[in-house]
């Protein structure tokens, strides 16, 4: 029986399928398999399909042969004809390198028809120096396309700066085409201000679409079909959508390139987001309050009694053992001004280890620290500096990741398979948690920012505790809970009653007992009892001399 040779056409380009590229891939695998004579399939063929981010790897053709090998369905000696290696792979030259081992260590010989070159475990044993001739192939490959995606993004830009409108491009919601130029939508912007300040209050995502239904506002899209039972009706406004135009960065002008996967609705982001392509719909400022917001709010699901909001959420910890502090108690019994709900250690309650056993009372808790994050002077605890630089160290040790990926895949070439698919990965895990420190860095610094005028924040707390306190609403307890949270960081209980309590990402740290009334914190820092109503004024005292000691 002939062996036989699979001709694996590619090309990522629609235009491409009328053009040379074709015919010519095709023309040097009939004349390989003249020449060799080896039976030609024409069964493996990605049209379309970009090999930049491994698309053809992972939902391609290319991927469905390598599964057909491993499967057994291709068999062992078969040959892959491909016209370069740009064909085979644009990735990372890592994760090219480690697709190109995996064919050619399935018992496939892989052909290269531009230089005529044979790859297979058979040539290479003996003589693996000859892998440090594919790198460079895969290098150039990959650094063409990522050029090639440069210049495409760089054309977006020179595009938005002369005004063009892309008609492909698929636009936000709220902006309309006006004489050809972009513009933000009156009305649309009106309603994104609301949500964005609602959120930014403390107001969960349902809440808001609820809120928006209530008022009639009309949610955007086209009415339902005229078919089925909403036939006619007007869409309506969801938690789901509220919390997907959070996270659009469109909203601040910023536009991020995207393309489909082959055969799959799932977008694949495209270079770097081109800032100021869209004009801004809210200001940056409201943008960040939101998101961190949003992104610190956890007052537990379900509920729907206002007083069995938590308002501390996981913030709360036992100082024995690190576990959340539970609710317990009677939550509606009233007495004294307040309930006798009570936290307890969560480990010490399923009896996991921790013997915390002393319960401390919600509501005493609640005013000590309510009283605490509005009296305090907080101007200028707030620094984005150490955030900033964290963002940079997180950006240079991502780059030192993928360079020691990239170092790898070049010294584990001489060492056996095991040692090999184990560094390999070791780099790639490394390499995804330096790209997860990235984002985790550059959303702290967002929630930093939005420090930066904490007084707002405080008079926002003291509102919203007094029409609470009137009304008892639990929306506006469940604001509350989040603006709480945009001051302080933790609260830590010990056995022995006392609470300490962080603000203002570890700024400053007090210290007090848990009592019915509160009249003190200790400064922990520098064991300064600060006294409730003084404490702005002590804190200006300071500031004071501070100034006159750098003046001198």
């Amino acid at each position: 029986m002939p062996i036989k040779a699979f001709a694996y056409v590619r090309y990522s380009d629609p235009s491409q399928s009328t053009g040379n590229s074709v015919a010519r891939q095709t023309e040097m695998a009939i004349s390989y398999a003249a020449t060799a004579g080896v039976e030609l399939d024409w069964t493996y063929r990605d049209d379309g399909v970009s090999a930049f981010h491994g698309l053809n790897r992972t939902t391609g053709d290319l991927g469905r042969f390598i599964g057909d090998v491993q499967s057994g369905k291709v068999a062992k000696g078969s040959h892959l004809l491909i016209e370069g290696f740009d064909r085979f792979s644009r990735e990372d030259p890592m994760e090219a390198l480690w697709t190109f081992l995996t064919v050619i260590r399935s018992g496939i010989v892989l052909v290269t028809l531009a230089d005529n070159q044979v790859w297979s475990a058979e040539t290479l044993m003996g003589q693996s120096h000859r892998l440090f001739g594919v790198l460079p192939h895969m290098e150039r490959a990959h650094s063409e396309s990522k050029v090639k995606s440069t210049r495409t993004l760089h054309n977006w830009q020179q595009r938005r700066a002369k005004g063009v409108v892309v008609d492909r491009l698929t636009k936000p919601a709220w902006l309309d085409v006006v004489d050809g130029e972009y513009k933000v939508n009156d009305d649309k912007q009106r309603i994104l201000l609301r949500i964005f300040e609602e959120v930014a209050a403390g107001t969960g995502v349902d809440r808001v679409a609820r809120r928006l239904n209530e008022a009639g506002e009309r949610a955007w899209g086209h009415a339902y079909k005229d078919t089925g039972s909403r036939a006619g009706q007007t869409r309506k406004w969801h938690g789901s959508y509220i919390q997907t135009i959070l996270n659009s960065r469109a909203i601040i002008g910023e536009h991020q390139h995207h393309q489909y996967e082959s055969g799959s609705r799932k977008r694949i982001p495209i270079g770097d987001p081109i800032p100021g392509y869209f004009p801004p719909a809210i200001s940056l400022d409201l943008y960040h309050r939101a998101k961190a917001a949003f992104k610190s709010r956890n007052v537990g699901g379900g509920r729907k009694e206002a007083s069995l909001v938590n308002l501390f959420g996981d913030a709360i910890r036992c100082a024995d053992c690190g576990s959340r502090m539970r609710w317990g108690g009677h939550h509606h019994r009233e007495r004294d001004g307040g309930n006798f709900a009570y936290y307890r250690c969560s480990s010490t309650v399923q009896r996991t280890g921790c013997d915390h056993t002393p319960k401390h009372r919600v509501v005493y808790l609640e005013n000590a620290v309510l009283n605490l994050v509005t009296e305090i002077r907080l101007e200028g605890l707030a620094d984005d500096a150490e955030a900033k630089a964290k963002v940079a160290e997180a950006k240079h040790q991502r780059q030192l990741a993928k360079d020691r990926a990239m170092k790898a895949a070049r010294l584990v070439l001489e060492m056996d398979n095991a040692i090999m698919r184990e560094l390999a990965n070791e780099a790639s895990d490394a390499s995804l948690a330096a790209n997860k420190a990235v984002l985790d860095a550059e959303e702290e610094l967002a929630i930093v920012r939005t420090r930066l005028m904490p007084s707002n924040q405080q008079t926002a707390i003291a509102d919203l505790r007094a029409a609470y306190t009137e009304t008892k609403d639990i929306g506006l307890r469940m604001q509350l809970a989040g603006a709480v949270k945009t001051v302080m960081d933790n609260i830590i209980i010990d056995r022995d009653g006392f609470a300490t309590v962080s603000v203002m990402g570890g700024a400053r740290v007090y210290r007090f007992k848990i009592a019915k009334t509160v009249t003190s914190f200790t400064l922990v820092s520098g064991e300064t009892v600060m006294e409730i109503g003084q404490a702005r004024t002590n804190a200006e005292a300071q500031a004071f001399k501070d100034s006159l000691k750098r003046a001198a």
